[in-house]
């Protein structure tokens, strides 16, 4: 599958270099592929911004989805897109046919 739009988005009232100082805190941990928001023993790419952010702030709140499919709460990408919390960049979309 190709990606048909891309966003950049900045992070407002947090330091960036806190934000890559926090993520090295998590560089031994395995990817998540179950999505398991319930266990840190792996972690999914949403599911680590996410505990970087709260490491950072813990008064920021973020929501999460339910997927039926999966039958599990997951974090995607959308949930930091929309909020407050961060500052839209840029925006594109492709026209791919």
């Amino acid at each position: 599958m190709i990606a048909q739009s891309i966003g950049i988005y900045r992070l407002q009232n947090i330091d960036g270099r806190n934000i890559s100082d926090t993520a090295l805190e998590f560089i031994d941990i395995p990817f998540d592929w179950q999505f398991d928001i319930e266990n840190n023993d792996k972690i999914y790419c949403t599911e680590l911004l996410y505990l970087i952010l709260k490491k950072l702030n813990p008064n920021i709140k973020l929501n999460t989805l339910w997927i039926k499919e999966i039958g599990k709460y997951v974090i995607p990408i959308d949930i930091y897109t929309q909020t407050e919390y961060f500052m839209e960049i840029g925006y594109w979309r492709m026209n791919i046919k």
